[in-house]
């Protein structure tokens, strides 16, 4: 079973929760491992669409993040990199 440096993990933590996208989303990993991550954002007006609710880029931007930081760590070749072909949503009505 591959097993992670906590070390490593820490300082690319630090490096992703200090990029200008997150920092722009008030988004952070609070945990990650292999295959699961945790993100948080911390909620404000910014986050709102034009009738008070969270706008759904913001759920779409969560919901990538997560799922790319959820695989980064079983990706052998780290450097390679990934990016999302897809994303759909289906939602209801209030």
């Amino acid at each position: 079973m591959k097993k992670l440096n906590p070390e490593y993990i820490k300082r690319v933590n630090q490096m992703v929760n200090r990029s200008p996208y997150f920092e722009l989303l008030s988004m952070q990993i609070r945990d990650v491992g292999l295959g699961f991550s945790v993100l948080e954002i911390d909620l404000a007006e910014k986050h709102l669409q034009p009738f008070g609710l969270v706008h759904g880029g913001v759920f779409a931007s969560i919901i990538d993040a997560a799922a790319f930081w959820a695989l980064f760590y079983e990706i052998e070749d780290q450097d390679a990199g990934a990016t999302t072909v897809d994303l759909k949503f289906t939602g209801g009505s209030l």
